[in-house]
């Protein structure tokens, strides 16, 4: 049960969460963990999806806000479980179609993946392994030696894309 004293408390978190969707941004590397799983996870594919350093920087104080904010919301048992199912929430329906690696082939074939398989159970499924590629071909995407390498991979994989099973 909520006492009437917590309840504005966590109504402005919970708003605060919400307003995280919108100014979340990277450098999410940057300070201490949350310390509620979901909101780790989000603020780690937030940092993996956008990769563009003038994004980073106007996103900053947002995300300065947003950490402090999380941070004193997770201090509480009640701000960590209202945190734990905003961070879920935001972090199941996080804009993945917005991320882009920066190599054309890998960037299309995260497209043509998220057009295919359009089915929560399956995307839930592929979530992790989805995010673990992206992040590996983000890493590869920065080096020009990988990077030619990586192209060729991606190229294969959108030319082999499985569109059979596009439901």
């Amino acid at each position: 049960m909520v006492h009437c004293q917590h309840r504005p408390r966590m109504i402005v978190s919970a708003m605060l969460v919400t307003m995280g969707v919108l100014i979340v941004t990277s450098a999410s590397g940057d300070g201490d963990p949350i310390g509620v799983k979901a909101c780790d996870d989000y603020l780690k594919a937030w940092d993996a999806c956008y990769q563009d350093a003038a994004v980073r920087a106007a996103a900053k104080p947002g995300l300065d806000q947003t950490r402090a904010a999380w941070k004193k919301a997770a201090a509480t048992p009640q701000g960590k479980a209202g945190l734990a199912t905003s961070c879920k929430m935001m972090l199941d329906n996080f804009p993945t179609a917005a991320c882009t690696i920066g190599v054309k082939a890998c960037d299309d074939y995260l497209k043509a993946w998220d057009a295919c398989y359009k089915d929560p159970a399956t995307r839930a499924a592929a979530k992790p392994g989805l995010d673990q590629t992206r992040a590996a071909w983000v890493q590869a995407a920065k080096d020009p030696k990988s990077r030619a390498g990586l192209a060729t991979s991606c190229k294969m994989m959108l030319d082999n894309f499985p569109t059979k099973a596009c439901k």
